[in-house]
């Protein structure tokens, strides 16, 4: 039964993002001078991704628990300051003028549902060893997907039923990749207990919500701003 619970925490991590109800992230918007992404990159040490990288990246399943031992090891204190420094820079060089108030996991899910209408705006990923990407969105990106992003294009029934659908997707596929692993059965149970649409009511709402946002955003790109996105 040991060996089955360790699947399923494994497993659980793996799904998170597709119940809302049951995990969360947190999605920022930050609007800065090109020069400057240019300058955080350096100092982040952020690179292209080229190949296809997940939105939210989970290098170890579970809980990272630091004790106060561990807080006075200098590297500690050196991840620390790296990250005080991040947030320091993301603060003076840029802005978030409209808050993204929904879950990270839900705008996630959006954007790739967004790649099943051509609308690709993870296909400028940054990220450094074992963090969560940064999708740019640049003049090009603008270009390209302004016109197709326009909520008037969307409607929520038609986005509730495409969340459905890929949930059921991507149980199917985690449930048959289990059943290798473990008991087929006891998977499709868990997972039929855990991923209730009516748990989610809104989430055509929401989504159409993330699209609306998305939108926002791309307008106040130009040849000199553009804007970060992360989620983690």
């Amino acid at each position: 039964m040991r060996k089955a619970s360790n699947y399923l925490v494994l497993v659980l991590v793996l799904v998170v993002c597709s119940l809302p109800s049951y995990g969360s992230a947190i999605a920022s918007f930050y609007v800065m001078p090109k020069a400057k992404f240019e300058k955080f990159c350096t100092l982040t040490g952020l690179s292209r991704r080229r190949e296809k990288v997940a939105l939210i990246a989970v290098s170890k399943p579970g809980k990272v628990i630091y004790h106060d031992e561990q807080m006075k090891n200098p590297e500690y204190r050196k991840m620390q300051d790296h990250y005080d420094e991040v947030r320091r820079y993301l603060t003076e060089n840029a802005k978030e003028p409209i808050k993204y108030n929904r879950s990270g996991w839900v705008l996630s899910e959006v954007i790739d549902f967004l790649k099943t209408k051509n609308i690709d705006l993870a296909e400028q990923s940054y990220a450094s060893t074992g963090d969560f990407p940064w999708m740019l969105f640049d003049a090009t990106t603008k270009s390209k997907y302004l016109e197709k992003l326009n909520p008037s294009k969307f409607n929520a029934n038609d986005l509730n039923s495409a969340w459905d659908e890929n949930q059921k997707n991507q149980q199917k596929f985690l449930v048959d990749y289990a059943k290798t692993k473990s008991s087929k059965k006891v998977f499709a149970k868990y997972f039929a207990s855990m991923s209730k649409a009516d748990e989610f009511p809104d989430r055509g709402k929401a989504m159409l919500e993330c699209i609306d946002i998305l939108h926002k955003y791309l307008k106040m790109v130009d040849d000199e701003t553009v804007v970060l996105l992360h989620i983690g």
